[in-house]
């Protein structure tokens, strides 16, 4: 699986199942880009679960 350069316009174009109840700091779901198919990696992150330190980087 390679890394795509998504901006924020192309996630809809993202087929996937989210979970919208985790306890984690992040979250990576497999992904299907419904134009090209290709599988992609998500990684949602809970910033409340995060440390401030990590949120000022």
């Amino acid at each position: 699986m390679r890394t795509l350069g998504l901006d924020h316009t192309d996630i809809r174009l993202i087929t996937t199942s989210l979970t919208s109840d985790y306890d984690m700091p992040s979250l990576v779901k497999l992904g299907i880009h419904c134009v090209t198919c290709q599988k992609v990696a998500i990684k949602i992150v809970n910033r409340e679960k995060l440390s401030e330190s990590v949120l000022m980087k």
